[in-house]
């Protein structure tokens, strides 16, 4: 607490503040007398993250395909193949490259979706899927698993750009729930391996 105080020039109240925040949002763990530690994540609640991630997700690619105009699909389709340029460089993927890219085309279609509510709601539960994705999977991506998620942003793409609202959404429901599948195996193999 004294060092994050020091550092950023504010007293011990704002930071233990921010603290309490970061423990509500299920971020960190306070242990009274000791300290704060980076919250642990188990299994049920990833699953549970990448539900909830897949209803709201699912809903805003519905109204994406209900309600996008011709800039935006030509913003979608050039975020989607941000990402899949990502798979010509295998040499250089790492997790931070492709959490950016593709944090921007799932930010696309919220824009499109023009639902500020629903955005936030989903954009608090992205955070907190991609905070447990760093913790328990972060080693795990790699070109194969970047494939198998950019073939289902495309899926997801191509019916906006259609719009086709039910499908989009059930594409963008069925990419979440893969891509929480995906990183759950790996994440489980990787504790098998370092048993």
């Amino acid at each position: 607490m004294d060092a994050l105080s020091e550092r950023f020039g504010v007293s011990r109240h704002p930071v233990m503040e921010a603290m309490k925040r970061l423990a509500a949002e299920g971020f960190i763990d306070i242990i009274p007398q000791v300290g704060c530690r980076v919250a642990r994540v188990d299994g049920d609640a990833f699953d549970d993250h990448f539900r909830l991630l897949a209803v709201t997700d699912g809903l805003l690619a519905e109204l994406a395909a209900e309600r996008r105009d011709e800039a935006q699909i030509v913003e979608l389709l050039a975020a989607s193949e941000g990402v899949r340029a990502l798979l010509f460089e295998p040499d250089s993927l790492d997790f931070n490259r492709y959490r950016s890219h593709n944090r921007a085309l799932h930010n696309v279609i919220h824009t499109m979706a023009r639902a500020p509510s629903i955005v936030r709601v989903a954009d608090s539960i992205s955070l907190r899927a991609d905070f447990q994705v760093s913790v328990l999977a972060r080693d795990s991506f790699g070109y194969d698993m970047i494939r198998a998620a950019q073939d289902e942003h495309d899926e997801v793409a191509q019916l906006i750009t259609r719009g086709k609202a039910r499908p989009a959404g059930q594409a963008m429901r069925d990419h979440i729930f893969k891509a929480g599948a995906r990183l759950r195996t790996e994440f489980q193999a990787l504790l098998v391996s370092r048993g």
